[in-house]
């Protein structure tokens, strides 16, 4: 378990193959998306030590500073830049930016020996803003190509973020001694929720992504994503490298590895197959980029 722990990307992975080979149970799973996200959220959640949350809360200037970057600024420009090319591939590139920070940011960041307090503020705190900045920021950018419902999008991401935060901060009161015990079990929950969530978006896709004639496409957009997040980390490293290493690390983990079950879930609920399907194929270069993190130095 321990093993497994350590390399969620072997988990991912294997239900990403099962999606493709035997996707039988996909439509069901992903009807029930963002009832599964809020699980995975519920379970992450629980760990959370609100204390150390509180005091990096200190560091506000630090947070808001990553966050504007990675939650606003380089969704924007990537969108722009890429709707010169494909419409759809914008859209969807422009999700997987504008999402919050992944919920295993802390761990990825223990990995690459950051700061870990400071990258569990980030994808806490970016989580919890995101009801308010996606909708906003996808009217924004992109409103006058698409048709969506705001107002839908804004409850949609309130109930998948508020919904386990309150569960989660019920829970830890009222059974905090029983928590701490299970926090190994808790991790276990949430990676074997967010293996069943990739199985059921690639499952249902399966027909797009294995139709050889879109290979060449979905290649060059999956490459093209594992890209952007290595651009993403080395830029934040650039531009934090006055601040202490293991801020620097923290915050270019944050801001690099998106909450790529988010972005699966708005691209089902509000956007078409092809945004779904972009967004699905993320999770491949989501899992080799730590490979290409640990290359990057501060």
């Amino acid at each position: 378990m321990k093993f497994l722990l350590k390399n969620v990307w072997i988990v991912l992975l294997a239900a990403f193959c099962l999606g493709l080979a035997n996707p039988r149970f996909a439509a069901p799973i992903l009807d029930n998306a963002k009832h599964i996200l809020v699980l995975i959220l519920f379970f992450v959640l629980l760990k959370v030590d609100v204390k150390q949350l509180i005091t990096q809360l200190s560091r506000w200037p630090t947070i808001a500073g990553g966050l504007l970057f990675s939650m606003i600024i380089f969704p924007a420009l990537v969108f722009v830049v890429a709707s010169q090319v494909s419409n759809q591939a914008a859209i969807a590139l422009f999700l997987l930016m504008a999402v919050p920070s992944a919920t295993s940011s802390g761990a990825l960041t223990d990995t690459f020996k950051g700061n870990v307090p400071l990258a569990i503020a980030m994808s806490v705190i970016s989580n919890l803003i995101a009801p308010l900045t996606l909708p906003l920021l996808t009217v924004l950018v992109v409103g006058e190509s698409i048709e969506l419902n705001a107002q839908e999008l804004f409850k949609t991401l309130t109930y998948i973020v508020f919904t386990p935060v309150i569960a989660s901060t019920i829970i830890r009161k009222l059974a905090k001694k029983h928590v701490k015990k299970l926090d190994t079990t808790l991790s276990s929950f949430s990676i074997f929720a967010l293996a069943v969530l990739i199985y059921g978006a690639v499952g249902e896709q399966k027909g797009i992504l294995t139709n050889t004639e879109n290979l060449p496409y979905l290649g060059f957009v999956t490459a093209v994503i594992l890209a952007l997040m290595i651009f993403e980390y080395w830029l934040e490293i650039k531009l934090n490298r006055k601040k202490p290493k293991e801020d620097a690390l923290a915050l270019a983990t944050a801001s690099a590895f998106m909450n790529i079950t988010m972005a699966i879930v708005i691209a089902k609920e509000f956007f078409g197959p092809e945004v779904l399907t972009l967004v699905v194929l993320a999770e491949l270069p989501w899992s080799v980029m730590p490979f290409f993190a640990t290359r990057i130095k501060p």
